[in-house]
This record gives C-alpha cells, sequence and structure tokens, in this order.
C-alpha cells in the first residue's frame, strides 16, 4: 500500500518532484566531488583550508536536508510546497547552488531575432529618429531598424580590417594585432607559423571578404524591410542616422588599428 502510495504522490506532483531530485543529485554530485578534492586544495592553500571545508560541510548538510524533506514529503508527512504563476514555490526542496531554469508557457513565443551584443540598448536616446520609430511603429520595427544599423557598422569596420590587412601583406609585415598558437607548442611550429605568415594573411582577406558580403545581404535585407514599414520619408532620416554612426564606427576601427 505504501508503494502505491508513493507512485500516487510521484505522478500527481512530477514536475515537484523531477526538479527536487534532479537538484538534490546534482548538488550531492557536486559536493562529493568537492569533499575528494579538499585534500589536494589544502595542500595547496593551508591558510584558506578550514574555511572551505566549512563550507563544503554547509553545502553537504542543506542538500541532505532537502533530501530529508523530499522524503518526507513522498511519503505524505510534508506539505506540498506552494506554487505561484508556473514556477516552482519558495520550498526548501530548491535551496542548492543549482541554477533551475522553468520552461515558459507554450502560448508565449520565444524570441529568435534577439538584439546583437555590440550593439546599444534598443531604447537609446542616441538619436531621436529611433524614439520616433518607437512611439509610431513599435519596438519591433525598431529592432529592425537597429539590425541594419549594427550590421553596416560590422561592414563598416570589417573594410577597415581588410584595408589593414592589405597593407600588412602589402609592407611585407604581419599584423601586431593578429595572434596564432599553433596545435604543439613546439619551437618548430613556431618557425613555421612565422614563414607562412603571409599566407595566413591572405587567409583572413579571404575571410574578411566573406564577412563583408555576409554583413552586406544581411543588412539589406532589414533596411528594405524599414523601407516598407516607415515609408520614405522617415526612411531618409533613419538612412542619415545610419551613415553618421557607420562613419564613427568605421573612423574608430581605423584609428584603434594605426595605433
Amino acid at each position: 500500500m505504501l508503494v502505491h502510495e508513493l507512485a500516487v504522490e510521484i505522478l500527481k506532483f512530477r514536475v515537484i518532484y523531477t526538479f527536487a531530485a534532479d537538484a538534490s543529485d546534482r548538488g550531492i554530485s557536486a559536493v562529493r566531488k568537492q569533499k575528494n578534492g579538499f585534500i589536494t586544495y589544502a595542500s595547496r592553500v593551508p591558510a584558506n583550508a578550514k574555511q572551505t571545508y566549512l563550507s563544503i560541510e554547509k553545502e553537504f548538510l542543506a542538500i541532505t536536508f532537502a533530501q530529508d524533506k523530499l522524503a518526507q514529503y513522498l511519503l505524505g508527512q510534508l506539505e506540498p510546497p506552494a506554487t505561484t504563476s508556473g514556477k516552482v514555490g519558495d520550498s526548501n526542496l530548491g535551496k542548492g547552488n543549482e541554477h533551475v531554469e522553468i520552461a515558459k508557457p507554450a502560448g508565449k513565443e520565444m524570441q529568435t531575432d534577439q538584439q546583437p551584443r555590440d550593439q546599444k540598448p534598443i531604447n537609446s536616446p542616441e538619436l531621436p529618429i529611433f524614439q520616433q520609430i518607437t512611439n509610431y511603429f513599435g519596438r519591433s520595427t525598431l529592432k529592425t531598424a537597429r539590425l541594419w544599423e549594427t550590421f553596416a557598422c560590422r561592414q563598416a569596420y570589417t573594410r577597415q580590417q581588410l584595408y589593414f590587412l592589405h597593407e600588412c601583406l602589402r609592407k611585407h609585415i604581419f599584423p601586431r594585432s593578429v595572434t596564432y598558437r599553433p596545435p604543439i607548442n613546439h619551437p618548430q611550429d613556431w618557425v613555421i607559423a612565422r614563414q607562412n605568415g603571409r599566407r595566413m594573411v591572405r587567409l583572413m582577406i579571404t575571410d574578411a571578404h566573406n564577412r563583408i558580403r555576409k554583413y552586406e545581404r544581411i543588412a539589406n535585407g532589414h533596411r528594405e524591410a524599414c523601407l516598407r514599414k516607415i515609408g520614405p520619408d522617415l526612411m531618409e532620416q533613419l538612412s542619415m542616422a545610419v551613415e553618421r554612426r557607420v562613419s564613427s564606427t568605421a573612423k574608430n576601427k581605423k584609428a584603434h588599428l594605426d595605433s
């Protein structure tokens, strides 16, 4: 009878059980690994050995406590943890160091067109035109405009890299800003790498050409999408803003490469 009741409880609260069991198992594995490597750590850093050992013991006790709570809950000796808005509640079952992500509801779409890292915040008050696009056409159109700006800037600084590499090839020098590490750390490998420096520069030039074509294709796609959404009048202002940003990016990149 106890086995049947346990199975019913597991099926009834399957999400909570999976979360707690997975977190506790991972936590115990991590703590056991820490305890096994403690002697090595203590021999290297004797000053912090005691503090580290106490920290590991606290983690182990916390995870053991979580396992006990899980067992009590499955046996019906503990009330189920509260849940709100699809998230696991603030129960003692989840007080490990694991970072657990809760899946989003199926009705909400995931954003696949995320903002690039090298782009300024989407609500940046840098230029009034972007604020106008946000007010009149929404954030989706603003994101399209910012993506056009981003890939246009990438195209600009890649062109500066290309000019720089051609100059290095013409002057028979290897660019200081380019580093290469052979797969085997052997003196002969480093000699071969230095001897093939011009070939490496040519390969980087080919890669720069490929990236420029890629960025140009993506930027033109976002530019056409902006034109369809905002019309020719605002498009002229947006083009001027993007050109100013592109010019500034190219200037900064050239100064960085020349320094």
